[in-house]
């Protein structure tokens, strides 16, 4: 009489009935098989319904990865690497479990500045003036952009950065999983220039700019350039980008001999700058941010 099997039982024969996946018991029985027919039918998994006590949980608690990912802006990977680095408190305790579940109730710190999840996004579109940095706060006491915003919009972050010098349209915002989006390679959000560059560039110059130049042993290739006005010494290009890179435009030109003398932003994931005056700010309207999110899918599909 053949023994009964378990699931964790490999040492059954491959014709035997008592396999580790198949028990042997009654229900699993040659008489109560369904047809071959039958038994080839796939049927679909039907997810259980939520309850109300269920939704209202999940929406009340996160674990801590998830939490601290979308609070700040960032991805899952790069949330369990500052948790496991100490960089993440909660309640005032840095914790270095990433399982640890919390809630909007909690004082989460990252990296000792306060993150907190919101039941409603703001998006803020500021021309950005030259001489700020692009960061929450600076150790150095540098101006910074969020002291262009009113006290009700500090708790923002910027979406990617702009350097020092470079002026011109930076979002930001309190929904860290859009952020995470726009900002993600894959996605390859247009993000469009104004550049001055000393000297003109020669034939040869442009075609090189436009084929891309290896930067830090990658190709960085722009999907657009030309030309939008010339002055005496210098010469005013358009250009777009698919990658948020570091200094990339300046290096592009810098590859060819020519420095980049201003820099201005005037274009991000399709949402123009227009006449919005420097140093000033506006809040996204409700139709921009959902092109943002259809333009999203649309750069995710190629």
């Amino acid at each position: 009489m053949a023994q009964r099997g378990s699931f964790c039982d490999f040492s059954a024969s491959r014709g035997s009935m008592t396999s580790p996946m198949r028990p042997s018991w009654p229900a699993f029985s040659p008489m109560r098989r369904k047809t071959r027919h039958q038994s080839n039918r796939l049927r679909p998994y039907q997810r259980p319904t939520p309850t109300r006590k269920m939704i209202e949980k999940r929406r009340k608690t996160f674990r801590l990865n998830s939490f601290v990912a979308k609070a700040a802006g960032i991805s899952r990977r790069k949330a369990d690497a500052g948790i496991f680095a100490g960089e993440v408190s909660v309640d005032g305790e840095t914790t270095c479990d990433p399982s640890v579940v919390v809630g909007r109730d909690n004082v989460v710190r990252y990296r000792k500045q306060a993150i907190r999840l919101f039941d409603e996004h703001i998006w803020v579109l500021l021309n950005k003036p030259r001489g700020y940095i692009t960061t929450k706060s600076d150790p150095h006491g540098r101006p910074t952009v969020m002291d262009l915003l009113p006290p009700e919009h500090k708790t923002l972050f910027p979406v990617g950065r702009l350097d020092s010098d470079t002026t011109g349209l930076l979002l930001l915002t309190n929904d860290g999983y859009l952020t995470q989006r726009l900002l993600h390679p894959k996605f390859r959000v247009p993000r469009e220039y104004r550049v001055e560059i000393s000297g003109r560039l020669s034939p040869d110059e442009v075609e090189i700019v436009r084929r891309g130049v290896i930067l830090d042993g990658r190709r960085a290739v722009p999907s657009s350039l030309s030309i939008a006005s010339t002055k005496k010494k210098s010469e005013i290009w358009r250009i777009e980008l698919r990658e948020g890179r570091y200094h990339e435009v300046k290096r592009l030109f810098s590859a060819v001999g020519h420095e980049v003398l201003a820099l201005t932003r005037t274009s991000f994931a399709g949402i123009e700058i227009e006449k919005l005056p420097e140093g000033h700010w506006r809040l996204l309207r409700d139709n921009e941010i959902e092109v943002l999110n259809e333009r999203l899918e649309k750069y995710a599909e190629g």
